[in-house]
C-alpha cells in the first residue's frame, strides 16, 4: 500500500497542478506500484522526510503486527516507538543498525534512498525476521562445541573405544583402540 497523499504531494512537486491529470496519475502510480510492492518476497516500509510512513506491504505489516491503512500516513516513531527506524532521515540512514528487536523478533534490514530527478523522496526498509535463523544457528553452534567436547573425551580416553551404526558401520575409533 501506497500512502495517496505522498503521492499527490510527489505529483504537485514534480508536475504542474492539474487536477484531472493528478487523479488520472494517481490511479496509475497507485495500481502500479501497490503491485510491485505487495509481490515483494521481503517487508518493505517507506518514510518521507517528515518520517512518515509511505509505504508499507502485507509482510510488512504482518511482521510488525499492525494494519498496512494504521501505518500510513502515521509517523514511525508512532507505530514502531522502541526500532531504530525512529531517527532515519536522509542523511543518517545507512549508519542506522541494520539488526535490531521489534515486538520480541530480531530483524535484519537494508535501506535505501528513492530519488527522483536527483532529489531523495522517501527512505525504503527491506526487512525480514531472522529470529528463526538466530536461533538456529545458535543450537549448531552448541552442537558443534558439544561434538569436539565428546571428540576430545573420546580421543584422550585410555580405554579402546570403537562405534558403530546400527549396520555395523565404522563410524569412530579413538587412538587407544588403533
Amino acid at each position: 500500500m501506497i500512502s495517496k497523499k505522498f503521492i499527490i504531494d510527489y505529483l504537485n512537486r514534480f508536475f504542474p497542478y492539474d487536477n484531472e491529470t493528478h487523479n488520472h496519475f494517481l490511479k496509475i502510480i497507485q495500481n502500479f506500484t501497490d503491485q510491485y510492492i505487495e509481490a515483494a518476497n521481503m517487508a518493505v516500509l517507506a518514510v518521507d522526510k517528515n518520517r512518515k510512513i509511505v509505504m508499507v506491504n502485507h509482510l510488512a505489516s504482518a511482521l510488525l503486527e499492525t494494519a498496512e491503512a494504521q501505518m500510513i500516513d502515521q509517523y514511525i516513531e508512532d507505530v514502531l516507538p522502541d526500532s531504530p527506524l525512529t531517527n532515519v532521515t536522509y542523511e543518517n540512514y545507512m549508519s542506522l543498525p541494520k539488526q535490531f528487536i521489534v515486538s520480541g523478533k530480531t530483524l535484519y534490514a537494508e535501506r535505501t534512498p528513492i530519488i527522483h530527478e536527483d532529489t531523495t523522496i522517501a527512505i525504503a526498509s527491506f526487512f525480514y525476521n531472522i529470529t528463526d535463523t538466530l536461533t538456529i544457528s545458535e543450537n549448531l553452534n552448541q552442537a558443534h562445541k558439544n561434538e569436539l567436547f565428546l571428540n576430545e573425551i573420546i580421543d584422550n580416553s585410555y580405554g579402546g573405544i570403537y562405534i558403530t551404526d546400527r549396520e555395523g558401520k565404522t563410524i569412530l575409533v579413538n587412538k587407544a583402540y588403533e
